[in-house]
């Protein structure tokens, strides 16, 4: 993209390309080491901050702009607003933070809901209580590139529906991460009309 679009600042364009190249190693890495277990408790510990996450990022959208809970860096304040709201920042000190930290808790609920109740990371009220906060950090980050990295995460539960093998009919189980982004859907245009108005503007 930045290609196509053009290079201002060629010096720029070599440290965005360099950061590139450090990071996409890491994937191959995390494919090589990573384990069912891993994997089960990166889920476990990232639903439990998405928790506490939830709950300062609503005190964020309820807060006003020059709130100091929605300052940056230097005491400065927050210049990402959608509307009259601030973008969410959560426990991060900019907001891209949070937007990647919500997209990767979203891709991860989804998939706990893929697997049967004994296998969930969360157990009960807990597991429910952590798929609401991850909802509301989704919701509420005030960055139009979550619709887009839910689309994502969305598409990647239908492949995984489209490569795995069924041994038993079809039942409203295997609808569980869209009825989540259904559910999210509805709270938002009824309990977050502000955001989704702001949002559309």
């Amino acid at each position: 993209v930045q290609t196509v679009v053009g290079i201002e600042s060629p010096q720029a364009a070599v440290y965005g390309y360099r950061m590139y190249f450090l990071v996409a190693p890491l994937a191959f890495v995390i494919g090589e080491t990573f384990r069912g277990a891993d994997l089960f408790r990166l889920s476990k510990q990232t639903m439990l901050i998405g928790i506490f996450m939830a709950v300062l990022v609503f005190l964020q959208y309820k807060s006003p702009v020059g709130h100091p809970i929605n300052k940056l860096l230097e005491e400065a304040p927050n210049s990402f607003v959608y509307g009259n709201l601030a973008r969410a920042t959560g426990t991060f000190s900019f907001t891209a933070g949070h937007l990647y930290f919500s997209a990767c808790l979203l891709i991860l609920t989804m998939g706990a809901w893929l697997l049967p109740p004994r296998k969930h990371p969360l157990k009960g009220w807990l597991f429910i209580t952590a798929s609401v906060a991850t909802l509301v950090n989704v919701l509420l980050d005030g960055n139009r590139s979550m619709f887009v990295l839910s689309g994502e995460a969305l598409a990647a539960c239908l492949v995984h529906k489209i490569i795995t093998p069924r041994t038993k009919m079809i039942s409203w189980h295997e609808f569980k991460p869209e009825i989540l982004l259904a559910t999210g859907g509805i709270i938002y245009v009824t309990f977050f009309s502000s955001a989704c108005e702001n949002m559309l503007l």
